[in-house]
């Protein structure tokens, strides 16, 4: 119940703000995403651990998706410098909206994050038709081969969460729950300064 109550004051800050202008006002859209993020994290988490947590899949396209959640972490890609390579994608999928939406924003803010490269910083989303798969690619600093078989563990933060303090080890524990409930398989590629990809597997809908 309390953290229901606190989505209330964020999300009225976040309207007050949007009349702001100037770096404090910018800096403080950044830190009202993270406040609502980690928000979202913890109520998701206590719904995931309820057996009982319906299910809702539907038919929708993957930009319906995608698009609210550019829009969301706009000012972490123009504050942080990061470019994006993403065309609308309007690919049929059958999931629960939802929780989908959460599992690419964890990701998404994961990239944002460790996306840091003296070239540009670059986040990249499409769909691989042959694998029906939803891929978010950065060329960040990638991740220890020896972290890649932990990474989704509870708690688990890695070398990269270490070093920079930014990691909760709940985000990627959190993705790993929902695709299971979900069924759709993720995975992970990357190499150390060359960056990563995340798969999203999804059930295509028959038109």
């Amino acid at each position: 119940t309390w953290l229901h109550q606190m989505k209330t004051p964020i999300a009225g800050a976040q309207l007050l703000l949007r009349e702001e202008q100037g770096n404090n006002a910018n800096e403080l859209r950044l830190l009202m995403t993270e406040i609502d993020k980690y928000t979202g994290m913890a109520l998701s988490y206590i719904k995931l651990m309820n057996p009982g947590t319906d299910l809702e899949f539907t038919k929708l396209t993957l930009d319906e998706l995608i698009s609210p959640l550019i829009k969301k972490y706009r000012y972490q890609f123009f504050y942080h410098n990061v470019s994006l390579d993403y065309h609308k994608l309007e690919q049929i999928v059958i999931t629960d909206g939802h929780w989908c939406s959460m599992m690419i924003e964890q990701i998404l803010s994961n990239a944002l994050k460790y996306c840091q490269n003296e070239a540009g910083s670059k986040i990249s989303i499409y769909f691989n038709d042959q694998t029906q798969e939803l891929a978010i690619k950065d060329n960040g600093i990638g991740i220890q081969a020896s972290d890649l078989s932990k990474i989704f563990d509870k708690g688990y933060v890695g070398f990269n969460g270490r070093l920079h303090e930014k990691a909760s080890g709940l985000g990627l524990y959190l993705v790993d729950l929902i695709a299971k409930r979900l069924a759709q398989p993720v995975r992970v590629e990357s190499k150390l300064n060359q960056g990563t990809t995340f798969y999203l597997k999804f059930n295509l809908a028959k038109l």
